[in-house]
């Protein structure tokens, strides 16, 4: 096997030249590349962009659970409104870089997470999460189909970048 300047696989093989489908059922194997594969993009730059990169959907995990990425930029005013979630299944983020903060009902403090902290929120517990950092990004997990990252899919919008609008 061939090896680029950075370390990683030749990059002229098909994964890690273009766009990385995931797979159409729950029985195919699949790669995806970093920042090849599908994202998409929901907030703005008062209350902070959301860039969402799902590496399982319901769709490749027969509805168990999604994983994927979410890259968060740091909300423009102190006041903005971040949109508070309760969700059917459980959700568990681990912070991969940057800082965010998160409230959980149940707790009295808002916490701040840092790179390998993680927070879980049993199903139907209300929570808000956003980027304490220019740049943060967490790896989700989410039980069932109705999960954190197929509602941000479904309230943003095809995005072709892994960084959010300048």
């Amino acid at each position: 096997m061939a090896f680029d300047a950075n370390g990683t696989t030749d990059s002229s093989k098909a994964w890690h030249n273009g766009a990385n489908e995931l797979a159409a059922d729950d029985s195919t194997p699949f790669f995806v590349a970093k920042d090849h594969g599908p994202k998409s993009l929901s907030g703005d730059a008062q209350n902070g962009y959301t860039i969402t990169q799902p590496f399982i959907t319901a769709v490749q995990s027969g509805g168990n659970f999604t994983e994927g990425t979410l890259t968060l930029s740091k909300p423009a005013a102190s006041n903005s409104s971040t949109t508070s979630w309760n969700l059917p299944g459980h959700t568990a983020l681990e912070v991969v870089d940057g800082v965010v903060y998160v409230e959980v009902e149940g707790f009295a403090e808002r916490l701040l997470l840092a790179v390998g902290d993680v927070v879980f929120v049993p199903a139907g517990t209300d929570f808000r999460f956003w980027g304490g950092a220019a740049f943060s990004k967490v790896l989700y997990v989410g039980q069932g189909s109705d999960t954190l990252d197929s509602r941000l899919r479904g309230e943003g919008r095809e995005w072709d970048s892994p960084v959010w609008p300048a």
